[in-house]
């Protein structure tokens, strides 16, 4: 089956996020498995990349993004297992699961918020993430 995400805006519901993440696949406990992704992700992102990010979210997973001392760091810069297996400690899965539920995360937050944040977190996050983001628009 394949779905449609209509854009969600700015204005995009916490409670939206997380009915199209469950319907895109993301295992119960979605809310869980949202913040997990969402957290590590923010913590991964420069500071200013995660407060574009999270001002594009709804405000409940805006501040899963969004980190308590705005400043503009590189952000963590874990490799990717490291990155996989802090989403999965946060999220109580296995590690092997942690990759296919970060994509299906970050696909549904990607129909919800516009391209050009989406283009700036790839151009944040290590090469070795690129893959669990959906493709990035380009030019064309």
């Amino acid at each position: 089956m394949t779905m449609a995400y209509p854009g969600y805006s700015a204005a995009m519901r916490y409670r939206e996020l997380l009915d199209d993440a469950r319907e895109a696949g993301v295992p119960e406990p979605v809310e869980l498995t949202v913040s997990a992704v969402l957290t590590t992700l923010g913590e991964e992102l420069p500071a200013g990349t995660a407060g574009y990010l999270a001002t594009n979210l709804p405000d409940e997973a805006g501040a899963r993004v969004r980190r308590p001392a705005p400043a503009d760091d590189a952000g963590a810069r874990l490799d990717r297992p490291h990155f996989l297996y802090r989403v999965a400690e946060r999220g109580c899965c296995a590690p092997d699961e942690a990759r296919d539920r970060v994509r299906m995360v970050l696909r549904v937050v990607a129909h919800g918020v516009p391209d050009a944040v989406m283009v700036d977190v790839a151009t944040a996050v290590p090469a070795d993430l690129l893959d669990l983001l959906p493709p990035v628009p380009g030019p064309r």
